[in-house]
């Protein structure tokens, strides 16, 4: 029963025999011969409506599959584009020679902005320190003479 289609279809052909031998043993079973082939035929629909499924189902994934990797190549590319875009960016802003010398750069310009900031902030502190000492002399002046002021510095210099 070998034939020339190899290797699986010898092993198909050994099967079938064996089931044939096992269903067949009698002269009786051949009565049945027909319920045999029908139920056979049954099975043999089934399998190719499975195989039918799992090639549509082996499509479908092929094509998600193939929209993914052409998705996640095209998330690359622009990736690729903005990376590109902001290092020029960069470059032009800073006045570098490379883009990791630009990085340096724009980093300790914003350490400057950064320690500006802070000195912004402390000469308005200083401000409010400087109006606060004001309007207090402002308000010792009205309620208490400078006169008695004077007298009382006088007695802690003592």
């Amino acid at each position: 029963m070998t034939t020339a289609r190899g290797p699986l279809a010898a092993d198909n052909a050994i099967r079938a025999q064996d089931y044939l031998n096992d269903k067949i043993q009698t002269p009786a079973d051949l009565e049945n011969i027909d319920s045999l082939l029908s139920d056979v035929k049954a099975q043999q629909e089934l399998l190719k409506q499975q195989l039918r499924d799992a090639e549509t189902a082996l499509g479908t994934a092929k094509r998600t599959s193939h929209e993914q990797r052409v998705l996640a190549l095209e998330k690359a590319q622009s990736f690729s584009r903005r990376q590109a875009d902001f290092d020029k960016r960069l470059l032009t802003i800073t006045n570098a020679e490379s883009s990791d010398q630009a990085a340096r750069e724009f980093e300790e310009s914003i350490e400057k902005l950064q320690n500006l900031d802070v000195a912004v902030g402390y000469i308005e502190l200083l401000k409010t320190a400087e109006d606060l000492r004001y309007a207090l002399r402002v308000f010792l002046d009205t309620v208490v003479p400078t006169k008695h002021i004077d007298q009382v510095a006088m007695l802690f210099k003592k």
